[in-house]
């Protein structure tokens, strides 16, 4: 029979070598691409996946090889540096995409911002859909609708409407940090982690999916404000007021808020001088504001909503234990460690930061132990983040669909801030620290290439379209076009729209439609060439 100690011994040394198997199988595939050993691999995605749960639990289970470390001493700064620090740093890595087209459904939402009166916007908020996947994501539209007014059909004003939110949200998590204890330059780190992880274009770059922006922001403003509640001894109503109403504005921007209560219930690991009877009775509150305002939605929809099925479902309710498990305890976790767009040429930068990214999580085991409750707390908030998505997150390697990262990221933003907290001594913090960041800036930076790539393609497809178009008066069927292309949603939505405002031709000179069997006369056709990546006349 085996004593607790040989069997800690088994535990720890099982999670290691499948720490060590699937490292080794990651950085064969990073540097020499895809490979036979007993069984093909073909995608470096089970391979990140068994490295990032063998290091929880190597971490977790208090099975990591360092000493209980105590944290380094860091000198007392106040909120500006830190602010200034990740400000500056987020706005840098995305100035590369503040001057990219509009992309796929972004020029839907234009168009209609255009369009729409104030009073059909506002109509949103309580009149039932009639066409489409019905959603009740109203503060959305009505964004839509102000932020028209004044950036018009300029990219520039688009993009940059939303990088200033996603800052305003990355400080929200650095602050909910700082109130969470972690010393200035950990709660620093992991505001930067939250705003530089590789995840982020979709949702930042991506004026068409500001739905989880806004969601985002206003669960944070609501966090933060719930827990100045608490500690304060002044206006406690008013701060709980407002985070009460962030709570349903988050709501009102998407789904993905109804987890906030479950986030509430997270907070107890870390706020032990808050009684959990103060924690667990706002939770309550907060579960049955969200219940009132679902079945409001209800009533408004007059359905579940969201995406449907072949059938006629909604997808959320096709629910399959195995799956859900499986996305939020393996694959979701691959993503979240290695946010890589694999569909792309990944060239020397990727291979450096999937080697340093290696060396930090094999640095943390060997010179980090920090405490259990604050990283199971905050795996509890990834995950608890992750449940009104788990059925959208089997991602694949292009990275297509990482939009529904963006808030589970703040649990995993906290783990490395509490990873790092207690490691042996402040160059070790410092080191590990400095690899983290680089890393993750690099595979940011490959991504939001690859974006840019994609929507200076989509602008360039509709230029040359509808200037063609222009020239000759004739209408056109266009068939073939992706919805993605190397993971970025890409042509198909929006199109004509994007004819139209790239090349001043009409909308209605376009039309997307796959069967092309019976052609109008004076009708041309163009299909799309994946060999080409361009449109050609059929």
């Amino acid at each position: 029979m085996f004593n607790s100690q040989q069997m800690a011994l088994a535990i720890r040394t099982f999670l290691l070598i499948i720490f060590i198997a699937a490292g080794a199988a990651l950085l064969r595939f990073t540097f020499l691409g895809p490979f036979r050993f007993v069984f093909s691999v073909t995608s470096p995605v089970n391979a990140e996946s068994l490295i990032a749960i063998s290091f929880i639990l190597l971490l977790t289970i208090g099975l990591s090889f360092g000493k209980q470390g105590s944290m380094p001493e860091t000198p007392a700064v106040g909120h500006i540096v830190p602010c200034l620090a990740i400000i500056g740093v987020t706005a840098l890595l995305f100035s590369t995409t503040l001057h990219a087209p509009l992309l796929f459904d972004a020029y839907t939402d234009v168009a209609l911002a255009a369009q729409e009166s104030l009073a059909k916007t506002i109509g949103k908020f309580y009149k039932h859909p009639y066409e489409g996947d019905f959603f009740f994501r109203p503060l959305v539209v009505l964004s839509y609708w102000i932020d028209f007014r004044w950036a018009g059909f300029d990219p520039f004003r688009w993009n940059l409407w939303n990088l200033g939110m996603h800052i305003l949200t990355s400080l929200l998590v650095y602050l909910f940090a700082r109130q969470l204890s972690l010393s200035p330059l950990l709660a620093t780190l992991s505001g930067l982690i939250f705003a530089v992880h590789g995840s982020r274009p979709e949702v930042v770059s991506w004026v068409g999916e500001r739905f989880d922006l806004l969601a985002a922001f206003f669960v944070m403003l609501s966090l933060v404000a719930l827990i100045v509640s608490w500690d304060s001894t002044h206006n406690r109503k008013g701060w709980y007021a407002l985070s009460i109403a962030s709570f349903i504005l988050a709501l009102f921007s998407k789904e993905s808020a109804y987890c906030f209560p479950l986030l509430v219930v997270g907070l107890i690991p870390f706020l032990s001088h808050i009684p959990r009877r103060v924690i667990l009775r706002s939770a309550l509150h907060f579960l049955l504001t969200a219940a009132l305002v679902f079945l409001y939605r209800y009533w408004v929809l007059q359905s579940i909503g969201g995406y449907k099925t072949g059938g006629g479902d909604a997808t959320i309710l096709r629910f399959s234990a195995i799956r859900s498990i499986r996305a939020l305890f393996f694959r979701e976790w691959a993503f979240l460690f290695f946010p890589i767009n694999w569909s792309a040429d990944t060239g020397v930068w990727i291979k450096l930061s999937v080697a340093v990214f290696l060396a930090v999580l094999c640095g943390a085991l060997l010179w980090c132990r920090p405490q259990r409750k604050y990283l199971s707390g905050s795996l509890f908030l990834a995950i608890a983040a992750s449940l009104p998505v788990q059925h959208l997150l089997l991602l694949n390697q292009d990275l297509a669909g990482a939009r529904v990262l963006y808030l589970p990221m703040l649990g995993v933003s906290l783990f490395w801030g509490f990873v790092l907290q207690q490691c042996k001594g402040r160059s070790t913090l410092i080191l590990l620290a400095t690899g983290l960041l680089v890393s993750q800036m690099i595979v940011l930076h490959h991504n939001l290439s690859i974006w840019r790539e994609a929507a200076f393609l989509s602008q360039k497809t509709c230029r040359s379209l509808g200037e063609e178009l222009k020239r000759t008066g004739d209408a056109a069927i266009v068939a073939g076009l992706p919805s993605i292309w190397h993971g970025i949603f890409f042509l198909r939505n929006g199109f004509s729209q994007c004819v139209a405002m790239n090349s001043g031709a009409s909308a209605d000179l376009v039309q997307v439609n796959d069967d092309t069997s019976s052609v109008p006369l004076h009708t041309r056709v163009f299909v799309w060439s994946p060999e080409n990546n361009r449109l050609q006349e059929k």
